[in-house]
């Protein structure tokens, strides 16, 4: 199986649509094609720990956290099976070649 993705500066478009774009912060946001896959950001980092976040939810390492936030806290391993999962699903099925 192969994956490509064409990159235009900072965005990376998978054959399916979705999308991977970086910041100068090092955010990644993801928008799948799939409008049933919520909009999600995960910050890259050299060293330490991860987080995963939409809109509405935060799972991972609290650092990322604002100190007050109305994001619901939830475990990564269920924010990774909600979000990430079915993001890379969708590439997978729809925009790979066999």
């Amino acid at each position: 199986m192969k994956i490509f993705a064409q990159q235009n500066k900072n965005r990376f478009t998978f054959s399916e649509g979705s999308e991977i774009i970086t910041d100068s912060r090092g955010m990644l946001t993801f928008k799948s094609s799939n409008q049933n896959i919520p909009e999600f950001y995960i910050p890259s980092t050299e060293s330490g720990y991860l987080a995963l976040a939409s809109h509405t939810e935060f799972g991972g390492s609290e650092y990322y956290l604002p100190e007050t936030t109305l994001l619901k806290i939830r475990k990564m391993e269920d924010m990774i099976l909600e979000y990430l999962e079915p993001f890379i699903h969708q590439i997978v099925e729809y925009g790979t070649q066999n």
